[in-house]
């Protein structure tokens, strides 16, 4: 397939084993660099979470960690 980019065209060929193949050039149009803070945040999140993945945020009491509901005395 051809795949026509901002910086340039690719020629993409795909195996029927899923191996990848690129060909042509496509040049780089935009860098972004992520903070540390934004970066840190997945690792924030996991952290407030209990060891068996249940968000100590919410009111797993019924089973549903959809409740949005605080847990009160944690």
């Amino acid at each position: 397939m051809r795949v026509v980019l901002d910086g340039g065209e690719l020629q993409v060929d795909i195996g029927e084993d899923l191996h990848v193949d690129l060909h042509g050039w496509a040049r780089p149009l935009f860098r972004a660099e992520l903070s540390d803070d934004f970066r840190q945040r997945p690792q924030r999140a996991a952290s407030q979470r209990g060891e068996d993945g249940v968000d100590a945020r919410t009111d797993a009491t019924d089973g549903s960690p959809e409740t949005g509901q605080e847990v009160k005395g944690r």
